[in-house]
């Protein structure tokens, strides 16, 4: 389903979502880790040239110097409550683990 989904489609998809179960935001996490290339032709035109272009279009950024470092979930719970989930990356989208915080 948001496999290729663009950052802002991603957005407004989990912005809809009323309920997340604990599946539900592991997988909302797992969207965030998509490193999946959108087409050429489905890519802004910032003005920063086609190669940086590409490789900033994908949801998780992948790099040495440059890329995701961190993809955080936060949502409220229905009966009360709110919830922080974060994963963290170093260089080259290296696992650097997980926090998962309760209110």
């Amino acid at each position: 389903m948001a496999k290729g989904m663009t950052k802002t489609a991603l957005v407004r998809h989990m912005a809809e979502k009323l309920e997340i179960t604990n599946k539900q935001a592991a997988a909302g996490l797992e969207l965030l880790a998509d490193t999946a290339q959108p087409a050429d032709p489905d890519l802004p035109d910032t003005g920063i040239g086609l190669a940086l272009e590409r490789t900033l279009a994908p949801i998780f950024i992948r790099g040495r110097d440059y890329g995701t470092r961190a993809s955080t979930l936060a949502y409220a719970r229905t009966g009360g409550g709110l919830v922080l989930l974060e994963r963290r990356f170093g260089r080259d989208g290296v696992d650097a683990g997980e926090t998962r915080l309760d209110f």
